[in-house]
């Protein structure tokens, strides 16, 4: 507790660099711009419109094919259905690399 400024500071540095690199690689290969979250190390990934009808089986297929786990948004509620919780509590080569993977299941088949 008594190193808490610094602490705090080291840890929010931190959690900015990753949302960069998280930032920089939506840009780069899904063409997005994302906002920071309010205070996690979560991103709410809006989900490609061919996943709508099952998020669950689109995310198991992310796992299963793309070795990137995403969670359904459907999980936190029908509201949730056209997105997926992304962490990006990664290293920035990890998040940049996850994204890349991500890339080729954004196309519509």
């Amino acid at each position: 507790l008594q190193q808490r400024e610094q602490v705090l500071a080291q840890a929010r540095e931190e959690v900015g660099r990753r949302f960069a690199a998280l930032r920089r690689a939506l840009s780069e290969h899904l063409g997005m711009d994302a906002s920071p979250p309010d205070g996690s190390f979560y991103y709410w990934l809006p989900l490609p419109e061919h996943a709508w009808a099952d998020p669950l089986a689109f995310c198991i297929r992310l796992r299963d094919e793309g070795r990137v786990v995403l969670v359904p948004g459907l999980a936190f509620g029908e509201l949730g259905r056209r997105h997926a919780r992304l962490s990006f509590a990664a290293s920035e080569e990890q998040i940049a690399e996850g994204v890349r993977r991500l890339a080729p299941y954004w196309q519509p088949r």
